[in-house]
């Protein structure tokens, strides 16, 4: 397969919209300087714990650093970490998008947790990709069931929900600490709200109404 995994890898490949975008991320090689897989650039994204643990490489750098978001680059973390044999080659190119682990995960627990995360990192990466995002205002309720966190992937439980300020995105609160701001690419948002809690109204009476008596605010008059 094409990476540095020599022989049988396990690989998620999905259809990736802009066929211009080059970039490659893997586990640092055993050597004290990395070189470029692809004679592409080394890209350093000033965040010290992921360029420690991963190597990013690509042809246009604007581009790649505005890809590689705070929940981006989390969701690579998830997936290196997963089997704890740090090992992961991500690439973007030609249509595609594929991310790999050396070797066959026989585990159905770990396969599945490889497919979504691996999913989840396609979603993270999907916000990047956003141009021309406009916020409109809304002053109407909403019922919140079943929410996904954008950076996490998980569904959000009331007690654990918070929401940006500006473009209303929920969030788990945990997960909005983490990243410390909006996970929707171009809100940058750092405020957040909790959302109000609406108690269920009780249901119309449906039995026989007797003895009905009705008391006017004016005096001398009743019914």
């Amino acid at each position: 397969s094409r990476g540095p995994h020599p022989g049988r890898c396990t690989q998620l490949q999905i259809n990736w919209s802009d066929n211009r975008f080059r970039a490659e991320i893997a586990c640092h090689p055993n050597t004290e300087h990395p070189q470029p897989l692809d004679t592409q650039k080394l890209i350093g994204t000033g965040d010290p714990e992921f360029d420690r643990r991963l190597v990013v490489q690509g042809t246009n750098e604007a581009e790649i650093r505005q890809f590689l978001s705070d929940g981006v680059r989390w969701q690579m973390i998830r997936l290196l970490e997963i089997l704890n044999d740090e090992h992961l080659y991500i690439s973007i190119g030609r249509g595609h998008l594929c991310v790999q682990k050396p070797g066959h995960i026989r585990s159905f627990a770990s396969l599945k947790l490889f497919v979504e995360r691996s999913l989840e990192l396609y979603d993270q990466a999907m916000i990047t990709q956003a141009v021309g995002i406009e916020f409109v205002e809304s002053g109407e309720a909403t019922t919140l069931e079943h929410v996904i966190c954008k950076i996490c992937g998980e569904e959000i439980a009331g007690h654990e929900m918070v929401y940006c300020q500006r473009c209303k995105t929920p969030h788990h609160g945990d997960c909005w600490q983490y990243v410390g701001s909006c996970s929707v690419y171009g809100c940058l948002e750092t405020n957040y709200r909790r959302p109000q809690s609406v108690s269920a109204t009780n249901p119309p009476h449906t039995g026989t109404v007797t003895n009905v008596t009705r008391t006017d605010r004016a005096p001398g008059r009743s019914s």
